[in-house]
């Protein structure tokens, strides 16, 4: 099972290298591409609900890497639910390949385990499944910035302590992380009607210019039809 561990350190040195890269790259370029959109929208709704640091910083800055998710072994014991191990293992493991390392930790320990996919994790940056829809990646990016921010204080820095404390962090991160996405989603929902009125009635005014252009030109009123443009064009503006 050795080899099936997945390598925490490197997947960090890889990723913080090419998250500085980018940055630098974004700020020659000016042109953010669609995570880092998604980024600020996060940010703002942060900002606005005062998950700061000393009620003024947001820190550390919201990033996210949307990837192969690695996979996770639960352990626990055969007469009770309760977790007593866990680790990582890599991204790309077969479905048979999950089943053989569960009946070898069965079999050896005498206890129950299942390897899972995991919906997120709180790496710097934290990292997203990629083939998530897109509600769940700004729930799911909220949730693991929201574990980064607590293990600044002493809830997120005793997650591990008992089954409780990891209960604990769990509930209230998940209800935070809900409630922050449905608020942008709100949002979102408020601005693309907006944006659809704006584009009907932008609709209603071509069609309208169309028709009484057409109409003068039918009768050869080419100057007062050219006049009637110019003053439509300018009130879509």
């Amino acid at each position: 099972m050795a080899n099936n561990i997945f390598n925490i350190y490197e997947w960090e040195i890889k990723n913080i290298t090419n998250l500085i890269v980018n940055e630098l790259n974004q700020n020659k370029s000016h042109q953010p591409d669609e995570s880092n959109e998604i980024e600020k929208i996060i940010e703002n709704e942060i900002k606005k609900n005062n998950i700061l640091i000393f009620n003024k910083f947001l820190f550390p800055k919201l990033r996210f890497k949307l990837d192969n998710t690695p996979n996770i072994l639960i352990i626990s014991p055969t007469n009770e639910i309760k977790l007593t191990y866990s680790i990582l293992l890599k991204q790309n493991l077969t479905i048979k390949e999950k089943e053989i390392i569960e009946n070898q930790i069965e079999k050896k320990f005498n206890v129950s385990a299942i390897v899972l996919k995991i919906g997120g994790i709180a790496f710097y940056p934290s990292l997203i499944p990629k083939d998530m829809e897109h509600t769940k990646i700004i729930n799911n990016t909220i949730h693991e910035w929201l574990h980064q921010y607590f293990s600044l204080y002493d809830l997120g820095q005793n997650i591990y302590k008992d089954n409780k404390m990891l209960a604990l962090n769990e509930t209230l991160v998940s209800y935070i992380s809900e409630e922050l996405a449905n608020n942008i989603m709100i949002n979102e929902t408020q601005s693309t009607k907006i944006k659809t009125k704006e584009i009907n009635s932008f609709n209603s005014e071509i069609r309208f210019t169309r028709s009484i252009t057409d109409n003068l030109l039918s009768k050869n009123k080419i100057d007062i039809a050219e006049k009637f443009m110019l003053s439509q064009k300018k009130q879509v503006k």
